[in-house]
């Protein structure tokens, strides 16, 4: 409660006192939050494994599966969301856009109280479809710095995947895809996954991705049609992967392959 009221908290106050100032924002559903800083001292921080010893894990990013990842030491993985998720998620994104267009809709005026009823409806949806995403990020950063040293994650540019003319060249992706791609938040998860490392003592490095989904991970030929094809066959050797995991060690290779500075 506020404006002059008991305070009454949610959740526990890490350390049990609050030292320094605080911030309250309010969200346009009219819930409040309260922003504590935590200082972590940097002497205090996990010291880096050396090189040799790290168990490396490299990420191809996805929409379905939102991360498939390849280690040398622990094989493959995957970070999906599940049918059940998948559907959660295009269910939020159906329903914003119903909102919207019953909202905007110029043959029908609705009163005053029924517009502000649908705007709240709509930022309810939204609010539920961020606490989603949030929660898959926490659970992918946090399973990644506790198992691995050394994380590889490629740029995965989703801003310009999305777009429906880039640089003269259309858009390959489907409508529901592109929708799907901009919800997960791929960049969202790369700034909190740099965040977290620090904490665990682990590395992030951010390697380009040009043509690690089209590389052959055996002979290194390149397939330009690759289609919607989830397994990936290379055309030259016969080689047969599954696409993301020949993505995921493509990164990881590529990022062997590059000059380490001194």
């Amino acid at each position: 409660k506020m404006a002059g009221g008991p305070l009454y908290l949610t959740e526990e106050i890490p350390g049990g006192k609050i030292e320094g100032a605080v911030k309250i924002t309010r969200n346009r559903l009219g819930q409040f939050h309260m922003h504590i800083p935590i200082a972590t001292p940097w002497d205090r921080l996990p010291p880096l494994k050396p090189e040799n010893k790290r168990k490396v894990v490299a990420l191809d990013p996805g929409v379905r599966t939102f991360q498939t990842s390849y280690s040398p030491q622990e094989g493959v993985g995957e970070y999906a969301t599940g049918e059940r998720g998948f559907a959660r998620l295009f269910n939020l994104c159906w329903r914003i856009d119903e909102i919207i267009s019953e909202r905007k809709d110029p043959k029908v005026k609705l009163p005053y109280l029924d517009r502000r009823d649908l705007k709240r409806q709509q930022y309810a949806c939204m609010e539920k479809l961020r606490g989603l995403t949030n929660e898959l990020h926490k659970k992918v950063a946090n399973d990644l710095c506790r198992r691995f040293d050394t994380i590889l994650l490629p740029e995965f540019k989703s801003q310009d995947m999305v777009k429906k003319n880039n640089n003269g060249r259309r858009r390959v992706i489907r409508k529901k895809t592109a929708r799907t791609l901009l919800t997960l938040r791929h960049y969202a998860f790369r700034t909190f996954l740099a965040s977290k490392v620090l904490l665990h003592g682990s590395e992030l490095a951010i390697v380009t991705e040009e043509y690690t989904s089209k590389t052959c991970g055996r002979c290194g030929h390149i397939k330009d049609n690759l289609g919607g094809a989830e397994v990936y066959k290379c055309q030259k050797c016969g080689f047969k992967c599954g696409r993301d995991v020949n993505g995921a060690r493509n990164v990881l290779l590529k990022h062997l392959r590059q000059p380490k500075s001194v």
